[in-house]
């Protein structure tokens, strides 16, 4: 599952191209904000990648740096093993 702030629209043409993924848009920011995902004085959230057992327990957390940075294939991939 994904989470974004993206337009509606763009997350469905998004979503065509990833069929195995489920989408989530967060238009308000309300589930960003709750995650602290929201910088004081900013306007969108800031980039972030966890991985949440069916537990609810977070097993992975990636906080992006100022540049949107994404973490490496390999860490998520160990992560989910």
């Amino acid at each position: 599952m994904a989470l974004a702030a993206d337009d509606v629209a763009d997350m469905v043409v998004l979503q065509r191209k990833l069929p195995a993924l489920t989408l989530l848009t967060d238009l308000g920011l309300a589930a960003s904000v709750t995650w602290g995902l929201v910088p004081a004085g900013s306007e969108g959230a800031a980039a972030a990648t966890f991985i949440i057992d069916r537990g609810g327990v977070i097993r992975y957390r990636k906080l992006g740096d100022a540049k949107g940075d994404w973490p490496p294939y390999a860490d998520v991939a160990a992560a989910l093993r």
